[in-house]
């Protein structure tokens, strides 16, 4: 990129190192389980356990029966502050399964043309994080790990140092992890994103 003497910071490790993620997208591998998408191509893999699954997230994968053809995917999110579990579904049309559930989880239908169907609870989940409370709902991009992006709130903070009088643009805002983050700290706050429901 031609920068001369870039200043490099030292690099901010997760905590903890394994059993963080709390968002994971599955695929129907054919055997009547899910599995992960391998690498460069479209083959999926089942997995039996994953290391980096968040405890929850993995009770939420082991519950889940997968015998329907019309399913293309499975996301499975929980909150590690809340407690609350999320399930949506993306499937070849715009037809809802039946479901039966035996465990307290919300279940949505995230349709072809980006419409949201809600099937059983509310399409959201609210997470605690550096001290301030977000919803997120299903299609919402979102940090896998929420400690993790406590560290990348600290670090951007160190950067923008925000204080009264400034204003603070955030552009591609999703649901508003910076903007929200930093919002008591500016005179104004933009946020800026296409996706509608990101931004409810």
């Amino acid at each position: 990129g031609g920068v001369k003497k870039p200043l490099v910071r030292p690099t901010v490790c997760s905590v903890p190192e394994w059993a963080y993620r709390t968002q994971m997208l599955f695929y129907p591998s054919g055997s009547g389980s899910l599995g992960l998408r391998q690498l460069q191509g479209y083959d999926v893999r089942p997995i039996d356990d994953c290391p980096i699954m968040h405890p929850s997230l993995a009770v939420l994968y082991d519950d889940f029966n997968v015998e329907w053809d019309g399913l293309r995917s499975v996301d499975f999110r929980v909150s590690d502050t809340s407690g609350q579990r999320l399930v949506a579904l993306r499937t070849r049309g715009n037809e809802a399964p039946e479901l039966e559930v035996d465990v307290p989880v919300s279940i949505a239908l995230e349709k072809k043309n980006g419409g949201i169907q809600p099937l059983i609870g509310e399409p959201w989940t609210f997470e605690t994080i550096a001290g301030q409370e977000y919803r997120f709902s299903v299609g919402t991009r979102r940090f896998s790990n929420s400690q993790a992006m406590e560290s990348v709130l600290e670090v951007v903070e160190a950067y923008l140092r925000p204080r009264p009088g400034q204003t603070f643009m955030d552009v591609y805002c999703g649901a508003g992890m910076f903007s929200r983050g930093f919002a008591d700290r500016c005179s104004l706050v933009i946020g800026i994103d296409k996706d509608a429901i990101a931004m409810e």
